[in-house]
């Protein structure tokens, strides 16, 4: 791999003892019990990748001790201090929340970080990714001496994703050779995503459809899946503002970028949390031309084909959603014209349309548009055959 070959990579390799803690494969549906297995098992883990005899006692309430433990024994073992690294380590804070046990779970992961993080002399240093700020409600912490990064920062640059040279690379490595349109149709389908006007592919879906070329299926298909809860959660307003993007791909979305933004159970209702969070996990991207990202007004877009169809896709089987879908704008128009040629028309579903635009109920507003409309064509067409019969 190309980061193989920076010195400080290479500085750094093999140097420190490194405990790694990987909350991403806990499933977004499991239980209470099924949440506190896996943190156990992981625990567990640990003590087994450095052939260290299993505490008796190991369980949820003495889990934060036990890893507490581990690290000083590491320590004294080769004499320097080991590294921690947590992936997605708010991961099950987010799923307890969704399925309902929060407090049971969120009391574990705050004993975990705070015990094992603040204050430990026989830590080196710790990394943590994650879609939340730690000591936000969402993960309490006690440590506050922490430093923030996102795959916009400046310095990380390049680190995520992979480069239109690096795919080149990666295909050459493996003998594939393929066309310049081939080429074009890959960057539509798998890249598109901008940091700071460069671009990016998803790595997993680059090597996906790699495979799926030495078997020889030549097409391309969306690889890219996200079973969060939190995409079912979205307001109307986001849900229609997606519409929007999927009916013109030429569409854009002005925000205000805060990656950093604070994160807490329920805070979803917030459109802005909303945005932020499907920048953060690359559901939107910057347009080409943006520069500097967090803190400033931007411009997001979706990156590619692929994300096209996982929107289009949650959007239609998930929200109802339907290319017939007006905006707010729209749903008004239409309002003032229908009331307007048909003032004598059902005052009741008027009333309800009006309802369901002023509450964002969008697609419901939508739906009885459609019913009018279809109730007018119908008219317009009796009225012809009336008109004809008569002539005849």
């Amino acid at each position: 791999m190309a980061i193989s070959k920076q010195s400080a990579y290479r500085r750094f390799q093999g140097k420190y003892p490194v405990l790694w803690l990987d909350f991403s494969k806990i499933a977004w549906d499991s239980s209470e019990e099924d949440a506190k297995e896996f943190l156990i098992t992981a625990v567990k883990q640990l003590y087994l990748d450095f052939e260290i005899p299993l505490p008796d006692d190991l369980s949820c309430k003495n889990l934060s001790y036990h890893v507490w433990s581990l690290i000083k024994k590491l320590y004294e073992q080769f004499a320097i201090r080991p590294v921690m690294i947590i992936d997605s380590y708010d991961r099950p804070a987010q799923i307890a929340y969704y399925g309902g046990f929060y407090h049971e779970i969120c009391s574990v992961v705050e004993g975990l970080l705070s015990h094992c993080l603040k204050g430990n002399q026989y830590l080196s240093t710790a990394f943590l990714t994650g879609q939340a700020r730690p000591g936000d409600q969402q993960v309490p912490t006690s440590f506050n001496n922490f430093n923030l990064y996102s795959m916009f920062d400046r310095k990380f640059q390049g680190i995520f994703g992979f480069s239109q040279e690096e795919v080149r690379v990666f295909f050459a490595a493996h003998d594939v050779k393929m066309s310049e349109e081939t080429w074009q149709q890959l960057s539509l389908w798998y890249g598109g995503y901008y940091v700071r006007g460069k671009e990016y592919f998803n790595p997993h879906s680059v090597s996906c459809y790699l495979q799926e070329l030495k078997q020889g299926n030549k097409g391309f298909k969306p690889f890219f899946t996200n079973k969060s809860p939190f995409l079912k959660q979205l307001s109307e307003l986001i849900v229609m503002q997606l519409g929007q993007l999927l009916k013109d791909n030429k569409q854009v979305l002005s925000m205000k970028a805060d990656l950093f933004s604070t994160y807490y159970p329920g805070s979803e209702e917030q459109e802005s949390v909303m945005l932020n969070r499907l920048l953060f996990n690359q559901i939107l991207t910057p347009v080409i031309n943006t520069d500097e990202v967090n803190g400033y007004a931007i411009e997001v877009k979706l990156p590619n084909q692929e994300m096209t169809c996982f929107i289009k896709q949650l959007l239609v089987n998930h929200y109802h959603w339907s290319e017939t879908c007006l905006s707010k704008i729209e749903l008004i128009a239409f309002l003032k014209k229908f009331m307007a040629e048909n003032s004598g028309e059902p005052i009741d579903q008027i009333f309800a349309l009006n309802a369901l635009i002023w509450k964002g109920k969008l697609i419901e507003a939508s739906s009885i548009v459609e019913m009018l409309k279809a109730k007018q064509s119908n008219l317009m067409k009796s009225m012809h055959n009336l008109l004809v019969n008569q002539w005849h």
